[in-house]
Formats: C-alpha cells, structure tokens, sequence
C-alpha cells in the first residue's frame, strides 16, 4: 500500500512474481527502501545468507538479491534462530538473536557488510520477560540504542 501526498490518494502496490506471502514474511527497510524477506532464520542457520526482494521505487518493480554473511557459522552459533530485521542509517544490517549468549535474553546484532565480525550487540531484556518477544516493528529505534562493541 502507498500513499501517493499530491493526489492524497492510496494504491496497492503488488507484491514480487512468485512471492508468498505468509508468517515467514516480514517486511523491512533495506538500505532505505522498502523489502520483502521470506524465512531470513531459517536461510540463516543453514546457508548463512537470505534472498530479499527489494523494492525500485523509481520503476515499482521488484528485485531479487541475495544477502550473504560470509562468516556467519563463526560468528553465530548454530542453534541460534536470529532474524534479519532491516538496516539502519550506517548501513549496518540488524539481527534479533532470542538466545545469542544462552542466557534467554534477545539481542540485537549490528554486521558491518565485507566484515569478520559484529560490529556491535545489544541486550534487548533479561530472561525473566522471555525470549520470545518480536522486536521486528521497532527497528526505527534501534539506531538511537546505546551499543556494545564486540
């Protein structure tokens, strides 16, 4: 759906070729503009990367990358389900990580694209609340966190 300001007029816009839209999908910001991700935790755990569809704005079509973290399997463990939930500012991708240390806490893990390692993590609550709390809707305010370094 957009919001076209001059006509003050909305459309839907359609959703990519072959896309299936269902509870493995979220949508995200990718480099400012907007994209479809099907499964990041799934693709991530086992191939270490994801495919997006990003959004052209400029022509409404769109296109199919594929986002690869090369030393994903040293960096995360392997029974972590953490999810690609968008990009900010510096163009650091953001990840949630329900269990990144074992403690039962959720983490955001900040990854500098073409680095060995995270660039910075951030404890989300304590495990008493739960790990299973979605932080998907509030990646706006995850560039304004105060961050740890790895």
């Amino acid at each position: 759906m957009s919001f076209d300001l001059n006509s003050e007029e909305f459309s839907v816009n359609p959703l990519p070729e072959g896309f299936i839209l269902d509870f493995g999908s979220t949508m995200v910001n990718y480099n400012g503009k907007v994209a479809l991700v099907n499964y990041s935790a799934v693709e991530l755990k086992y191939i270490g990367g994801f495919k997006i569809c990003v959004r052209n704005e400029d022509s409404g079509q769109w296109e199919l990358e594929r986002v690869v973290i090369p030393d994903w399997k040293k960096t995360f463990r392997p029974n972590d389900s953490s999810s690609f939930v968008g990009t900010i500012g510096t163009g650091e991708l953001v990840f949630t990580a329900p269990t990144w240390l074992g403690d039962g806490s959720e983490y955001v893990l900040y990854y500098k694209t073409g680095s060995s390692k995270l660039s910075g993590t951030f404890k989300l609550n304590e495990p008493e609340i739960g790990a299973y709390h979605y932080v998907r809707d509030c990646l706006n305010h995850f560039e304004c966190l105060l961050r740890t370094t790895t």
